[in-house]
């Protein structure tokens, strides 16, 4: 008995879903005939319930495509003009730390030799006290 009930409220349940999904369809059938009735063109060039729409001919519509391509290639270039530059920027980022690398190197190099310096002025000082030059 109580799968009986069972299997009777899930079809029933089907049949409301059912029912609901096309009381949906058929609202949104009617909407879209209404919306077909508000965009018929009069014979003026306007658009029922909106504001002036100016018809367009083919010759246009072609120029307007032409100008939406023209725009595309455009923006392919300037994106490809992006990339290059950022490459660029990555290179000239490399070489900087390269520099910068050169750079430690090199003061490391001046430290070094700085010290020698001192060491080997220290023996001239040491030098010329045992030569005896008064």
């Amino acid at each position: 008995m109580g799968l009986c009930n069972a299997r009777h409220k899930l079809i029933f349940s089907g049949i409301v879903a059912l029912a609901f999904s096309l009381s949906l369809a058929s609202a949104s059938a009617a909407e879209d005939s209404d919306f077909a009735g508000e965009c018929d063109l009069d014979n003026n060039g306007k658009i029922n319930g909106y504001a002036e729409v100016v018809c367009v001919d083919d010759k246009e519509i072609e120029a307007i495509e032409r100008e939406t391509e023209a725009n595309r290639r455009e923006t392919e270039a300037i994106e490809r003009r992006i990339e290059a530059n950022r490459r660029e920027t990555e290179a000239i980022e490399r070489r900087i730390e390269a520099i910068r690398g050169e750079t430690e190197a090199i003061r490391r190099e001046r430290e070094r030799l700085e010290r020698e310096n001192e060491k080997l002025e220290e023996m001239i000082r040491i030098l010329g006290g045992e030569t005896g030059d008064d």
